[in-house]
């Protein structure tokens, strides 16, 4: 399964207490440095989502790369039970509480 596939498989929303989480590719301006590409767990809000409350992220150069470390690490957190179902068959987020992230690292 290449990569655009398999992030489409996986969970659209976690739940962290009673705020939800959504994927999302941020394509940051500094076009293939370590940090142009950004794909992370992030809250939804009414009309935006929030860098101040993050999951989890990987950055990486390219959209290929930054996918596979995501795809990679998201794998992890679920052999971890980190990202696990529950019995109302939510996906729940069971790992550190969200934190804001900066862009320029």
């Amino acid at each position: 399964m290449d990569c655009l596939q398999a992030f489409d498989s996986i969970e659209k929303y976690l739940r962290y207490n009673d705020e939800v989480y959504v994927p999302v590719i941020y394509k940051h301006e500094h076009v293939f440095s370590d940090n142009s590409v950004w794909v992370m767990y992030m809250k939804e809000n009414m009309n935006s989502f929030s860098k101040k409350k993050v999951l989890f992220h990987v950055k990486a150069g390219t959209l290929e790369r930054g996918l596979a470390k995501f795809l990679g690490l998201y794998q992890e957190l679920c052999i971890q039970k980190i990202i696990c179902s529950t019995n109302d068959n939510g996906i729940v987020w069971n790992g550190d509480a969200p934190k804001e992230i900066d862009f320029s690292e």
